[in-house]
């Protein structure tokens, strides 16, 4: 009876992880390929490559070019308001249609954030916004295995990538309003009159979008370094084990883009374990069929980053209208620039202390082989890591800045969020009340747990007749999640393994 308690709380602990939705994240953290225990890294070059040693030729090395990219729209509800790729956006104008607020429920956004006011006095700016954020990579992987002795042996492997990410953009306007009022507005821009003008404004100097433009990063992925030892070897299983170290050579997130390209797990140093085992299922003649299995944990240590977060209840608040200081509003109640203020972005990224924790990776296939020339492989992966921790650098710090209130002239909201807003909470400037970073949710700024699996298939060609052991294969692998935190993407990939 405690058996089947204890599995029914596990089943449905895994259901709720794998079909709960996530949204209006910040920051998404891309898992990279060329990993230990991925299927581009591991499809056959398994570990009993070491067994092809014979006298002084004891190291095995592969090359493989490769490439994949995202398709679906999981990174655009992962990232999106309320896990929207398409959005409405309306401008508030009083005795105009525009002007309600809790109650307009077809309105996504208030254009007002987007430094958006227009001239009509009996018309309002509107339109329709759709997103869809892109990763792709190209490269190599290199691997490098050694045997130090009959018993031990050691890796080294890396990927060569080039990561490009873009926002894919579009916007259609409904009504333009008569167009932009000839104002200074948000960050001491002039007003515009769409949403494409504001992104492209340069009033975001932090989290910027840039939609439809490519952003490229190039790079040496982290360094794995692996020590291992045959625990078990006979001629029809194995089972080997490793420990090893994650050297970060990539690059951190660029703070000023808000999908920035990254090569490699964020710049963590991190520790590795694991083991491969395999034994043979079937042989009949020339006729092989041996299963594999490859298991990785892996703990990457905290470093400094600086992510971008909203307030409590209020998703997208990053991009609200703010006051960046009570100077600032009481200049605005005296008449100075009355509708100024700036994006909360440029306040709202701070300095914070990232931890990813831990992430395991199982990897399990079926490998045939005919005559030892013709292989092929099939295999499923499954990946699986914590939620990261942040904690900021500094404590708890008052930002000092406050919600601007739609009217502005230097009155402050403590409702108002990226869609609504509230005539009657209009807080005076006398009775200011600066944001801190308590006021924060975290969780907007970190990556969730997930859980993604992939399917993969490899075919290819071995022999021993040439110098040296030599085997060239082909592959390509299917990647999904049952939630926005993961992602859907194919890879593609050459591979050309040697011992010498």
């Amino acid at each position: 009876m405690r058996k089947r308690i204890v599995t029914l709380i596990l089943a449905t602990t895994i259901h709720a992880a794998l079909g709960y939705d996530f949204s209006g994240n910040s920051f998404v953290s891309i898992k990279p390929p060329f990993q230990t225990a991925s299927p581009e890294k591991e499809a056959l070059w398994h570990y009993d490559w070491l067994d092809k040693c014979e006298g002084d030729r004891c190291r095995s090395m592969e090359i493989v070019p490769l490439g994949g990219r995202t398709f679906g729209d999981d990174l655009g509800r992962f990232l999106g308001y309320f896990g929207k790729t398409r959005l409405r956006v309306i401008e508030y104008k009083a005795g105009t249609d525009s002007a309600k607020d809790f109650l307009q429920t077809d309105k996504d956004l208030e254009a007002r954030h987007f430094n958006i006011e227009t001239k009509d006095p009996n018309g309002y700016f509107e339109s329709i916004i759709a997103f869809k954020p892109v990763h792709e990579f190209v490269g190599a992987g290199i691997a490098w295995r050694q045997r130090i002795t009959d018993c031990y042996w050691g890796e080294v492997s890396f990927p060569i990538l080039q990561v490009t990410n873009k926002v894919d953009f579009e916007e259609i306007i409904v009504s333009d309003g008569d167009g932009p009022v000839d104002e200074i507005g948000l960050d001491g821009l002039k007003r515009v009159g769409s949403v494409t003008e504001a992104l492209e404004s340069g009033g975001w100097k932090l989290g910027r979008w840039d939609p439809n433009k490519e952003h490229t990063q190039t790079g040496i992925g982290d360094i794995e370094i692996k020590f291992g030892w045959e625990t078990y070897v006979t001629e029809k299983a194995h089972l080997r084990s490793y420990l090893g170290g994650v050297f970060p050579t990539g690059n951190q997130p660029n703070k000023k883009l808000f999908f920035p390209p990254v090569v490699g797990n964020n710049q963590h140093y991190g520790i590795m374990f694991g083991s491969n085992m395999g034994f043979e299922v079937w042989c009949n003649g020339e006729h092989k069929v041996r299963q594999i299995i490859d298991t990785m944990g892996r703990y990457l240590f905290p470093n400094e980053q600086y992510r971008a977060f909203d307030l409590f209840d209020k998703e997208w608040s990053r991009y609200q209208e703010i006051y960046e200081s009570e100077e600032a509003a009481q200049a605005a109640a005296l008449g100075n620039n009355s509708r100024s203020g700036t994006s909360g972005i440029n306040v709202f990224m701070r300095d914070v202390i990232v931890k990813p924790r831990f992430s395991s990776t199982i990897n399990t296939a079926m490998v045939y082989s005919y005559c030892d020339r013709f292989i092929a492989e099939v295999g499923y992966n499954f990946f699986a890591r914590q939620g990261e921790e942040i904690e900021f650098r500094e404590g708890d710090v008052d930002t000092g800045a406050s919600i601007k209130h739609v009217n502005g002239e230097g009155l402050t909201s403590l409702s108002r969020n990226i869609k609504d807003n509230f005539a009657d909470d209009n807080v005076p400037v006398e009775y200011y009340r600066s944001i801190k970073t308590c006021d924060f949710n975290i969780n907007a700024a970190a990556h969730p747990p997930m859980i993604s699996q992939i399917f993969y298939g490899a075919i290819g060609y071995e022999t021993s007749d040439w110098a040296c052991p030599t085997s060239i294969s082909l592959g390509g692998s299917y990647e999904w999640a049952h939630n926005s935190a993961g992602l859907s993407r194919w890879m593609a990939w050459g591979k050309l393994a040697l011992c010498f």
